[in-house]
C-alpha cells in the first residue's frame, strides 16, 4: 500500500487555498494518497480576497475583479464549477481619469488624443511627442519605473500620470519599483518596437485588422472579470471545496526541518509533520517561520517591503453626484497633497453592484 504523503499549506488567501485545491485535485490524478492541512493565522478564509454585500452595494475589501489575459485564473474557475457566476466588465468603464488642478479629466486612450487633451500643459506635449524620436535603451540593465518614465516621456508625464497609474495597481513608489519587475511588457515594446508610441500604434493597426479593440476597462487585450456574488465567490468556493482540511485560528509559529526531507509546523496549540510544506503568507510572516531552515532566505524574505492601504467603500445615491461616473474611475497624484491613491467606480465597472 502506498505511503500517504502529508501536506500542509500554510495561508488561507488566494494563493494557500488555490494551492491546497490543486494539490489534491493533483494527487488525484496520479494516484497519491495525501493528508492535507490548510492553516490560516485569521478568523477566517479569503486573505485580503473579501466581500460585503451592504444594503445593495457590493463592497470590496480586497481585489475588485481579475483579468483573462493569462488563463491561469479561468482555468481554475472551470475546474471549482463557477465559471457560470463569470460577470465581464462592462465596455463603457474603459475611461479613466486622472485628478488634476482641481477637477476630474479624461484619460485620452490614444497617442494623438494626448497631444489634444487638457491633461498636461503645452511643453509636457512637446515632451512626450519627442518619445517617437528616442532611441531605444540598448543595455540589459534594469531601472525603475519613474527613470523609465522621465527618459522615455519627460518628467511631468511621470509625475502626473505615470505616478497615478502605477499607484493605482501596486500602490507602490514608481522611484523603487523595477519596471522589469511590474511592466516587463513595457520593456519588451521597447526592444521590440523602439519605443512606446510605436508600438501602441502596430498594436493598434494589428487589432484593427483582426477586428479586435485594443483597448478595454481591463487594457489591452485583457477582459476584466468578477463575480455575481464578488470577488469573494472565489476563495468561498474553494474553502467549501476544501472542506475540514481548512483551519482558521490556526496562526504558525515556525516551521523546522526533519530528517529525511521531513518537516515539522507549529502552530498556536498543534503540530503537525508533513512531507511537504508550502507557504503562502506575506513576506514578513514567511520570514519569521523559516528562521531556523535558512536565516539568508529569511532575512531576504524580511526585507522585501509593503505598502500600507486602506480601503473604504462609499456607496452614494446619483443625485449626491456631480459628475456621471461613468468610467473605470480615478487616480490622484502625489503632487496633488491629497492622502488618497483614487477611486474606483464599481457600479459603472460592473453594473449591478449598486442598487
Amino acid at each position: 500500500m502506498p505511503e500517504t504523503r502529508r501536506v500542509v499549506v500554510i495561508g488561507g488567501g488566494i494563493a494557500g487555498l488555490a494551492s491546497a485545491y490543486l494539490a489534491r485535485e493533483l494527487a488525484e490524478e496520479r494516484g497519491i494518497e495525501i493528508e492535507l492541512t490548510v492553516l490560516e493565522a485569521g478568523p477566517r478564509h479569503g486573505g485580503s480576497t473579501r466581500t460585503n454585500l451592504v444594503e445593495g452595494y457590493t463592497c470590496e475589501w480586497g481585489p475588485n475583479g481579475f483579468l483573462d489575459n493569462e488563463p491561469a485564473t479561468l482555468e481554475l474557475v472551470e475546474r471549482i464549477g463557477i465559471t457560470g457566476e463569470l460577470v465581464k466588465a462592462d465596455k463603457d468603464s474603459a475611461n479613466r481619469y486622472i485628478f488634476h488642478g482641481g477637477r476630474m479629466r479624461a484619460v485620452p486612450t490614444k497617442p494623438m488624443a494626448f497631444l489634444l487633451s487638457d491633461i498636461l500643459p503645452l511643453h509636457a506635449k512637446i515632451r512626450m511627442a519627442r518619445e517617437f524620436f528616442i532611441a531605444a535603451k540598448q543595455d540589459e540593465s534594469d531601472e525603475t519605473v519613474d527613470d523609465f518614465g522621465r527618459r522615455r516621456l519627460g518628467n511631468t508625464f511621470a509625475e502626473l500620470m505615470l505616478d497615478p497609474m502605477v499607484s493605482g495597481i501596486f500602490a507602490g513608489n514608481t522611484k523603487e519599483l523595477s519596471l522589469a519587475a511590474v511592466f516587463p511588457k513595457m520593456v519588451e515594446m521597447e526592444k521590440e518596437y523602439g519605443g512606446l508610441f510605436k508600438a501602441m500604434i502596430a498594436k493598434q493597426r494589428v487589432a484593427k485588422r483582426e477586428g479586435k479593440t485594443a483597448g478595454g476597462p481591463g487594457g489591452p487585450n485583457a477582459v476584466l472579470h468578477t463575480f455575481q456574488a464578488g470577488m469573494g465567490r472565489l476563495t468561498d468556493r474553494l474553502a467549501e471545496l476544501l472542506g475540514e482540511t481548512l483551519k482558521v485560528n490556526a496562526q504558525v509559529q515556525h516551521v523546522a526541518q526533519r530528517e529525511h526531507g521531513r518537516f515539522q509546523v507549529v502552530s498556536e496549540g498543534a503540530t503537525f509533520e508533513a512531507d511537504a510544506v508550502v507557504i503562502a503568507a506575506p513576506s514578513h510572516a514567511a520570514a519569521k517561520m523559516i528562521q531556523g531552515i535558512d536565516i539568508g532566505v529569511s532575512k531576504a524574505l524580511a526585507a522585501i517591503p509593503y505598502a500600507p492601504v486602506d480601503v473604504v467603500c462609499h456607496g452614494h445615491p446619483d443625485s449626491h453626484l456631480g459628475h456621471p461616473l461613468k468610467g473605470f474611475g480615478v487616480l490622484i497624484p502625489r503632487s496633488e497633497g491629497i492622502r488618497s491613491l483614487g477611486c474606483l467606480w464599481s457600479d459603472a465597472i460592473f453594473p449591478g453592484q449598486a442598487p
